[in-house]
């Protein structure tokens, strides 16, 4: 059974990458809420391998009203994301958690989480 873990991405202001690519690593979710000051909504789409939506498929896009929060996963079954999953901010400033997992103890590293098994 694959460790899913949560991965903060803080706030995110411009479109940019969210968790290292990995061999095994897969995308589990995400949790985001609006975060700009003063709120007026954001839309932003999470993508496996770039920020170029011509170039890189969709996972999720993801539309929040001012103020608004939205959690979809941690899913048990993953989307595979070996280049990375990375957030095409569209408009607006949210607060990203994205929920990923990763096979091998140099997988987890690379996306920081701790080794199995330790701290």
């Amino acid at each position: 059974m694959r460790r899913i873990e949560a991965y903060d991405a803080k706030t995110v202001t411009a479109s940019r990458a969210l968790v290292e690519g990995r061999p095994s690593l897969q995308y589990h979710g995400f949790a985001v809420r609006e975060n700009d000051d003063p709120p007026g909504g954001a839309a932003f789409t999470i993508r496996h391998g770039g920020t170029d939506g011509n170039a890189y498929p969709a996972l999720t896009p993801v539309g929040l009203a001012a103020n608004e929060s939205k959690t979809e996963g941690p899913w048990v079954i993953g989307v595979a994301a070996p280049r990375g999953i990375f957030v095409e901010l569209e408009s607006g400033e949210v607060a990203v958690v994205v929920f990923a997992s990763a096979d091998d103890d140099a997988d987890l590293a690379s996306i920081g989480m701790p080794p199995r098994g330790g701290q």
